[in-house]
């Protein structure tokens, strides 16, 4: 005769199943989210193949402040201007970039190349998609020139927008152009707003550490380990205070963006805690009961064990 199906069990071993399948299909959701930006992971592309310790930091100034373009890896302003191509004047969102600012944020090309800072001329712009159907109704660009207060600029690339969820939340899709910073400055002169450093880490902090003491008026943001689950526990633990500000600072589309992402994560973790403590406690009873059951057995083999000890004990005697 068959033994009755146990449907407490049975609804037991199915709820643990859900809540696996779930904690993975979350983890896997975490790590899409956290690897999505491409502006958050320049420490991993400066490593390369060498292995080692690296990170990224940012600084951004508040309003009213700004820095000098003198010895860092990437900076960057922002500015509008009304720029004219052969088929429209526009009024673009610009960024003036200088350093390595295309290997910290390396949107992908649609056609020609980036700007550098090594540029002999300075005159060389990037637009983004938007930009450049707007001013010339296509993308193959490169070599035609745009005019800014009847400058002639000459287009070098065109490039996509950032499709990821978190930047489209963040950026409104305005058009943008990419400027020499020291163009932008002849222009409008914006101050810098933004910095960017890439480098060794050998110590968790040591470049966030020395990067604040370079730039002391700024609010200073390690980007390279921010997205790891014990950095996003911390942020559910100062939900309410994260979104107070107390310095007039504002932060550009990929930050508020890195923000987005940041709280998406916050809130899959906590979901993902929560689903982890049914299965937890459903291995921790089972290790207590086997443990109780390796117990209870030893228990009861315990007289017989003795029992035999003493009977070996008896024969090496009587054999002597």
């Amino acid at each position: 005769m068959k033994k009755p199906i146990n449907k407490k069990k049975l609804i037991r071993a199915a709820a643990f199943a859900l809540c696996v399948i779930l904690l993975i299909t979350g983890w896997i959701i975490y790590s899409g989210i956290s690897g999505s930006l491409i502006t958050q992971d320049a420490a991993d592309r400066f490593r390369g193949e060498t292995g080692g310790l690296f990170g990224q930091v940012s600084a951004f100034y508040k309003a009213g402040e700004s820095g000098t373009e003198d010895d860092k890896d990437c900076y960057s302003a922002e500015g509008r201007l009304s720029v004219r191509g052969d088929r429209a004047a526009v009024e673009l969102t610009a960024l003036g970039v200088g350093g390595d600012w295309f290997f910290f944020h390396p949107l992908k090309l649609i056609s020609g190349s980036y700007i550098n800072e090594t540029d002999l001329m300075s005159d060389g712009v990037v637009l983004d998609e938007e930009a450049a159907w707007r001013l010339f109704g296509g993308f193959d660009l490169a070599g035609l020139k745009v005019y800014i207060n009847d400058v002639p600029y000459v287009v070098v690339g065109v490039c996509e927008t950032e499709k990821d969820e978190a930047t489209k939340a963040a950026y409104s899709g305005e058009p943008r152009i990419f400027m020499h910073y020291s163009a932008l400055n002849a222009i409008s002169e914006t101050g810098i707003t933004e910095y960017e450093v890439a480098g060794a880490d050998p110590i968790g902090g040591f470049l966030k550490d020395i990067t604040g003491k370079s730039f002391e008026k700024a609010v200073i943001v390690e980007n390279s380990s921010r997205f790891e689950p014990g950095r996003i526990f911390k942020l559910i633990g100062d939900f309410g205070t994260r979104s107070m500000r107390k310095e007039a600072v504002a932060l550009p589309y990929w930050e508020n963006a890195a923000r987005y992402n940041e709280d998406r994560l916050a809130f899959a973790l906590l979901v993902i805690a929560i689903l982890g403590v049914y299965p937890a406690v459903c291995i921790i009873v089972t290790v207590v009961r086997l443990i109780g059951i390796g117990t209870g057995s030893l228990k009861k083999r315990l007289p017989d064990l003795k029992e035999k000890i003493s009977e070996r004990r008896y024969e090496r005697k009587a054999g002597r």
